[in-house]
């Protein structure tokens, strides 16, 4: 063999495996931000999902407590304040984040209110509009990407005012108006369940994994109650502001490589 040929296979199978280790955009770091829930007594049980999150995180995906970052108005010294302003500054290390080629998780729990024009986010002392929040991602290119889950209201909105070529995104989204917490808020022990979700056990949970899962047990909630269904949840895999139940394939094919890596 000469030495081109040595070279030619040398350099092919580099870019295989460039190319392997490029296709999927795996979660590095985490934001977590859980907003006012209601009522007063259901700040400790924010509190505490907040914390089982981290907790599955942290030990079962090997993201390091320090690239966990939670947001919530009561709890351990871990956490700070889930305010307006702590949000918007979060942001800005997001970007920072992005650019330099991490792939973010981004988690909203909470409520929130819709008005002709906007959705906002309900926190302690003034709450956060999606149109201030939208504007907080930075438009221009990145390296990494952002996977969004928005476990709140108003979620198909929220979809639109998120546009962003660079956000992958899974949200709640009702049926009809109403103002009763999402189903999906009380589905992340299964959602980050990898032994559920990964369902083709190849040691990775991917946000189309993720979706399948959260239909299939939201649906399930509904039923075992009794209870028309009146949340369905969408996915936004390009970013193009659209989200839907039955992803096309190009929400499939980009929510299928941003990833959670065990």
């Amino acid at each position: 063999m000469n030495c081109y040929k040595i070279l030619f296979i040398a350099w092919f199978l580099f870019g295989i495996k460039a190319s392997a280790t490029n296709y999927y955009s795996e979660v590095s770091s985490v934001w977590i931000f859980s907003g006012h829930p209601g009522s007063e007594d259901q700040n400790e049980v924010f509190a505490d999902k907040v914390e089982s999150i981290r907790k599955t995180l942290s030990q079962d995906y090997h993201v390091t407590n320090e690239n966990i970052h939670s947001y919530v108005n009561v709890g351990d010294n871990s956490s700070s304040p889930c305010t307006k302003e702590n949000i918007l500054k979060a942001f800005i290390n997001i970007n920072e984040a992005v650019k330099k080629g991490q792939n973010c998780l981004i988690i909203f729990l909470g409520h929130a209110n819709s008005t002709a024009k906007d959705i906002h986010f309900n926190l302690p002392g003034s709450d956060l509009s999606i149109k201030e929040l939208s504007k907080a991602i930075n438009p221009v290119k990145k390296q990494g990407s952002l996977g969004i889950i928005w476990a709140v209201e108003s979620g198909e909105r929220a979809v639109k005012l998120f546009r962003n070529k660079n956000c992958t995104l899974l949200a709640s989204a009702e049926t009809e108006d109403r103002d009763n917490e999402p189903v999906l808020n009380e589905m992340f022990d299964k959602l980050l369940d990898k032994n559920l979700v990964d369902t083709n056990k190849d040691g990775m949970v991917t946000f189309l994994e993720m979706h399948t899962l959260a239909k299939k047990e939201v649906k399930k909630w509904y039923q075992d109650k009794g209870l028309i269904q009146l949340e369905k949840i969408i996915l936004d895999g390009d970013g193009n502001g659209i989200g839907t139940s039955a992803p096309s394939s190009a929400d499939a094919k980009r929510a299928n490589k941003t990833i959670l890596k065990y």
